[in-house]
């Protein structure tokens, strides 16, 4: 029992190279797993933001945390007993704590905030289940999308349609994206939505100008046009729409990344995807007879809901995220949809990497990063986006997420390991 019992004080110092120790800035610190028992006075005057405290712990001894300025402590459901004062002099303190756990009944027998310590509600695949999905799902990246039927450019104007090959390839993205992310994985082509999608794909292509909203092209004046005109309006305006790609499955993944300037405070694309109801999409794509991506159009059908999915939240990146479908990993953003209107000034994110406990965080006042919450219906709404700075991406790194909401009392927590598909 004695080596499981810390010197605390003596860790820090070790830890941080600092002395006296009570004059250290450790803002967050981890604690070794096998810790049972923090003794009275341990880190009392120490400041400290943010606490992580190991599973393993069973006791927290009195004034152990006191005057630290800590604001957010995660406490194990094993910890059966901490004394009445072992956080006093933190008056901003939270606790994420598990529902109907000892230090639940503490927080309410001494005035301290409790937050539910909650879970992404959505399925949690193994790298082997995600490879095999994959394998039996496959979407090449670099070949060019194909026509069964090719748009017409000239006199008389027609939408074009694209090979089943190229269909099935780009819904075997969605799926592969969709099953990564826990949800279900068996949407299906919206046959009788292609010709929409080609005629948006078409007056985008027309206008040379990507828009949810068309403008008519001069060269679609004529009345005979008008039908084609309102399916491509109605397709555009329910659609993803993407300029220059050649690829329907590469623009999947440019959906799921929207971390440019323009989207990255809503992620829209990537949300419609990851919408849970989601059944059904089609794809819609033109270019010029040369084949060129430079002056392609293209869009896929995001409205639908005919699935029975509901989960929520939703992550991206997802718990186990395969590299090759996080594209741009340093300046991938990073989002939760939580579909409940979400109140900024109440939520705080934190993101440990666990190799080396590099931490970012995020709130409505400070930002190791950008941080966005948007409420609009994209798919789901209450959207908890977040980009870290300066991050490093590789196989085998591991980051815990924590998102913490006041407001609805609730801290969600995860964790996101990287690896090679």
């Amino acid at each position: 029992m004695k080596q499981k019992t810390l010197s605390i004080l003596l860790l820090m110092c070790m830890a941080f190279s600092f002395f006296p120790c009570v004059k250290a800035r450790a803002e967050n610190i981890k604690l070794p797993n096998q810790t049972e028992r923090i003794e009275a006075g341990a880190f009392e005057n120490v400041p400290i933001s943010e606490l992580w405290l190991p599973d393993e712990l069973r006791y927290i001894g009195a004034t152990a945390f006191a005057n630290t300025g800590l604001t957010t402590v995660v406490i194990p459901a094993g910890v059966s007993y901490i004394a009445p004062n072992a956080f006093e002099g933190c008056p901003n303190l939270a606790a994420a704590v598990y529902r109907g756990s000892y230090a639940e009944k503490w927080c309410s027998n001494n005035n301290i905030p409790a937050l539910i310590i909650t879970d992404l509600g959505v399925e949690r695949h193994s790298q082997e289940e995600i490879r095999q999905f994959a394998h039996a799902h496959p979407a090449e990246t670099n070949t060019a999308t194909a026509f069964r039927r090719r748009p017409s450019l000239t006199e008389p104007y027609s939408p074009g349609l694209i090979s089943e090959q190229s269909m099935q390839n780009a819904l075997n993205m969605v799926n592969q994206v969709r099953f990564i992310a826990g949800l279900n994985a068996d949407v299906v082509n919206a046959a009788d939505r292609e010709e929409m999608l080609g005629a948006a794909a078409l007056v985008n292509y027309l206008n040379r100008e990507l828009s949810h909203n068309p403008r008519r092209p001069e060269v679609l004046a004529d009345s005979v046009y008008d039908e084609l005109y309102e399916m491509a309006y109605d397709g555009a305006s329910s659609s993803n729409l993407y300029a220059g790609m050649n690829n329907m499955a590469n623009a999947v993944l440019g959906y799921l990344y929207d971390s440019n300037y323009s989207n990255i405070s809503r992620v829209g694309h990537r949300r419609w995807i990851l919408n849970p109801p989601m059944g059904k999409t089609t794809f819609g794509y033109c270019c010029d007879v040369s084949g060129s991506y430079r002056n392609s159009y293209s869009g896929m059908y995001a409205f639908d809901r005919s699935g029975s999915g509901r989960q929520a939240p939703v992550a991206w990146p997802a718990q186990q995220m395969p590299l090759s479908r996080f594209i741009n990993a340093g300046t991938h953003a990073w989002s939760v949809s939580f579909d409940k209107v979400i109140n900024m000034d109440a939520v705080n994110v934190t993101l440990i990497r666990e190799s080396d406990g590099r931490n970012w965080h995020f709130s409505s006042e400070s930002a190791d990063g950008e941080f966005y919450v948007n409420n609009d219906w994209y798919g789901q709404r209450g959207c908890v986006i977040f980009r870290p700075s300066s991050i490093a991406i590789s196989a085998g790194d591991i980051f815990r997420v924590m998102i913490t909401d006041r407001q609805n009392k609730t801290a969600l927590i995860y964790t996101v390991t990287f690896f090679d598909l």
